[in-house]
């Protein structure tokens, strides 16, 4: 490292930056891309207000963990990073860059695949299925069928971990994300709001293969059984496997997709109750009050990125730990 890098990295100069631009002395915490701030804000403001600044640190385009990560030997208390956790998190020997992400503890990470994982978790379902409704809720099975796609899936992804993680080369991740995919365009609920079982059964029957392809190259039985157990202690169980696989094919087509499909019958359940329960003279009237409520009120997208219902969760909470330490 440079004199010059070893100056721009320096708690010294960072708190006289942050002094002079701000008025306040801070330190940095670097993030991935602008668009994940709000979340990193979040964090900050909760553990130690005013104590970071936080600031992406490349343009959207470009993939930013790959240039913290070369910043990693660099880090302290007043220079430190937040970044998705993905495979580095359960296959922590994979490389350097992942025992660093691991060990630091100036790296905060999402004790998950991402920050998509996190507004994917049980909390955040729960808490957006009651926002999306006027009058009455549709029955749905959205929160059981990620649980039984979770379920389906747990047993290829400790497989897929195991090896990735002695050999992260050898079984690159796309083995593992093709074989949980679902069908192009499929979703996990029907149009009834049922679990969508040709979809469960296909993904099944991939998982199947994968594991049958793939155990012959454990040859370490005891090896393996004490990784799922560190997995396990990791917060990898059969119910939340799903927060551990890609967070954008998570969100954009495993999630959001069924989610729409219970906003939209939930519209059509509020237009109902409208027309069974108002007399002819209201009922134009109402119906408009509960179209203007779901275009108004129930954007996805906008419901999915604004909750915070993570915050309750437990790997919310191991992020709260490590950031205590850090600015400790």
């Amino acid at each position: 490292m440079s004199d010059f890098s070893d100056i721009l990295h320096s708690p010294d100069h960072i708190k006289s930056y942050t002094a002079f631009n701000s008025g306040a002395s801070k330190g940095f915490l670097y993030i991935e891309d602008i668009t994940d701030k709000l979340f990193w804000d979040k964090l900050v403001n909760t553990v130690c207000p005013g104590r970071y600044e936080v600031k992406p640190y490349s343009q959207p385009e470009f993939n930013g963990k790959r240039k913290l990560e070369k910043e990693y030997h660099n880090l302290n208390k007043d220079f430190i990073v937040g970044v998705d956790g993905d495979f580095d998190f359960v296959c922590p020997l994979r490389h350097d860059r992942a025992q660093e992400l691991n060990k630091s503890p100036f790296v905060i990470h999402t004790y998950s695949y991402s920050l998509e994982s996190h507004r994917c978790c049980p909390e955040s379902v729960s808490s957006l299925l009651q926002r999306v409704f006027m009058y009455q809720q549709c029955d749905n099975q959205f929160e059981l069928a990620l649980r039984t796609y979770s379920i389906h899936i747990h047993d290829a992804l400790c497989l897929f971990a195991y090896l990735h993680n002695k050999n992260w080369q050898q079984y690159p991740e796309n083995i593992f994300t093709e074989c949980i995919a679902l069908p192009a365009g499929a979703k996990i609920l029907n149009q009834d709001l049922k679990i969508n079982a040709g979809v469960m059964e296909h993904v099944s029957q991939n998982v199947n293969a994968f594991i049958e392809t793939y155990k012959e190259h454990v040859t370490n039985e005891a090896e393996f059984t004490i990784f799922k157990a560190e997995l396990n202690d990791r917060g990898v169980t059969p119910e939340t496997a799903y927060l551990f696989i890609k967070g954008h094919y998570l969100m954009d087509n495993i999630f959001k997709p069924a989610f729409k499909l219970v906003v939209k019958a939930n519209q059509r359940s509020d237009i109902g109750y409208v027309v069974a329960n108002t007399n002819a003279a209201s009922e134009a009237g109402r119906r408009q009050q509960v179209l203007n409520h779901y275009k108004n009120n129930c954007n996805v997208d906008t419901l999915i990125f604004q909750a915070e219902e993570y915050v309750r969760g437990a790997y919310w909470q191991k992020m709260i730990k490590k950031m205590r330490l850090a600015c400790s």
